[in-house]
């Protein structure tokens, strides 16, 4: 009897074995999406403008406003009646803190006359144009350049718009 019973358990179990052996094993684990929405970068004139200051044009000279210090000097300082404490312009970068961005500033001559007299032939920035990293508070980006005052330009107040992008 017990070699019958032991038979039957026997082939129990390797039923059972065999049909489980068959079934389906479902594992399940969950993940998480996730978003976090920041600022836009965004770029403003917060200055007024790039200030060449007051000239005479008895002589041709150039006048350049430094970025970093927003002095006005010039080649032929007879030639300067006042010049402003600070000529610089400004504008602020904003958006997420340490996002890197793309700062361009003009690389061309801008004719403030129509004769092309008094132009503004380099251009200059601070920080540097190119790659520039977003502060906490955003970034402050002051212009500088350098104006060409033509021997004989015509008396006159001369401005013109000019364009500062920043790429992302």
């Amino acid at each position: 009897m017990n070699k019958i019973f032991l038979l039957s358990t026997v082939a129990a179990m390797a039923c059972f074995v065999c049909s489980n052996a068959n079934a389906e094993t479902n594992l399940e684990a969950n993940g998480e999406a996730k978003v976090k929405i920041v600022d836009a970068v965004a770029l403003a004139h917060t200055g007024t403008a790039l200030n060449f200051g007051e000239a005479m044009s008895a002589e041709a000279h150039d006048i350049t406003v430094d970025p970093s210090t927003g002095e006005v000097t010039s080649t032929a300082n007879n030639q300067m009646v006042s010049a402003p404490a600070d000529g610089r312009d400004e504008f602020k970068i904003t958006g997420p803190k340490d996002k890197h961005v793309t700062l361009v500033i003009p690389t061309a001559a801008l004719n403030l006359d129509d004769a092309g007299n008094v132009k503004v032939k380099t251009w200059t920035s601070k920080p540097e144009a190119g790659d520039v990293a977003i502060g906490a508070d955003g970034t402050i980006v002051k212009i500088g350049g350098t104006l060409a005052v033509a021997k004989g330009a015509a008396t006159a107040e001369y401005s013109k718009p000019y364009t500062v992008q920043v790429n992302y």
